[in-house]
């Protein structure tokens, strides 16, 4: 895929969505098609049922759209993306709620997998005035334990802006539970609580480490995105560490297709982390495991139950994407998940009234 003026963006770059008049047209497309989404289920009643739903939970309904140009069928999901969505709605497990929790995902991540190493906890509590922030010596990072993005990278004694860091972390303690505009439900059901961990070390320069995140269905890693944001380099692979020619499709967050780019050496710790990813998703029908490979120690990142909230997908690199990508990977990518079983009328009573 190339810029407008034919040129290629280069490693870790990022080229622009179609323009508007695309996604006028692919709406247009979508609305031809919409019929389908009255009988692409089981039933007549499973037809209703989506659309009951997709206009329950219309703002989740609306993003879909935007993203993909065209309806999630929430009753009967094929896609990955569409998986995504049928666990944020009708998925309670108690199981799942471990991972929205960084403090009790990390413990659970040790005892599945006893090689794994974590972080250095310095401190952890819920109350902003009780962070000990001049007696920490950076660097660290603050956290909320139950919020993506909820992070403060603390560099050097300069960076300690204790106003400001108190006041942001009073804002994530006050804050409603995390996502639920898009309904990822487990968030809900943990107690915001701070945390200070340790950075974790970078041994060719600054900065934070480069990271993997371990795609694993029914006890299985199936796909690796390695992923360097201080060289803005990333590729994703198989298992086996045979590169996939793929872009992923990212146009809510920032509105652009991410080019994946470089050839990223096999890490030495493969086959360990692999096992070790396993070891942590064992008894889920997916997760996504992010680890840290540094000096030949694997460490623990944090385990995802709502990828991307279902908002994001990969697809062909340099394939057309006008004005959304094709469903060959998404499609392929729900064929590794193997939902479990819930009643119609379960379905029916969270999609709607919870």
């Amino acid at each position: 895929m190339r810029n407008p003026d034919g040129k290629h963006p280069g490693p870790g770059k990022k080229v622009p969505l179609p323009g508007f008049a695309a996604l006028i047209r692919g709406s247009l497309r979508a609305a031809l098609r919409l019929p389908l989404y009255f009988t692409r289920g089981d039933s007549c009643i499973d037809a209703i049922g989506n659309v009951a739903i997709a206009l329950r939970r219309w703002p989740e309904t609306l993003i879909y759209f935007l993203t993909y140009v065209q309806l999630p069928n929430y009753l009967n999901p094929r896609l990955y993306s569409e998986k995504v969505q049928w666990r944020k709605l009708f998925d309670r497990r108690p199981e799942l709620i471990v991972f929205c929790d960084k403090l009790a995902g990390a413990e659970v991540a040790q005892k599945r997998a006893p090689n794994v190493k974590l972080p250095e906890l310095l401190w952890s509590g819920n109350d902003p005035d009780g962070i000990p922030l001049g007696e920490i010596e950076p660097p660290y990072v603050i956290k909320a334990n139950n919020r993506s993005g909820a992070t403060i990278f603390v560099q050097n004694p300069e960076d300690i802006n204790e106003e400001a860091i108190r006041k942001q972390c009073q804002a994530w303690i006050e804050a409603p539970p995390h996502r639920r505009r898009v309904y990822e439900w487990g968030y809900s059901q943990i107690p915001t609580r701070l945390l200070i961990e340790r950075s974790l070390p970078r041994t060719d320069r600054k900065g934070s480490p480069a990271d993997l995140k371990i795609f694993v269905f029914d006890g299985r890693a199936t796909y690796l995105y390695w992923r360097d944001v201080e060289l803005g380099q990333q590729a994703i692979h198989d298992r086996s560490w045979q590169r996939l020619d793929w872009e992923r499709w990212d146009p809510l967050e920032k509105g652009k297709r991410e080019l994946m780019d470089g050839k990223i050496p096999k890490p030495a710790a493969l086959k360990e982390i692999i096992l070790i990813a396993e070891a942590i998703a064992a008894d889920l029908d997916h997760l996504r495991v992010d680890l840290y490979d540094i000096a030949g120690d694997v460490y623990f990142g944090e385990g995802t139950i709502y990828v991307s909230s279902g908002h994001k997908t990969w697809f062909p690199s340099g394939d057309e994407a006008d004005p959304a990508p094709s469903d060959e990977i998404n499609r392929k990518w729900g064929e590794h998940w193997t939902l479990p079983e819930l009643t119609k009328r379960t379905k029916w009573r969270r999609g709607i009234f919870k």
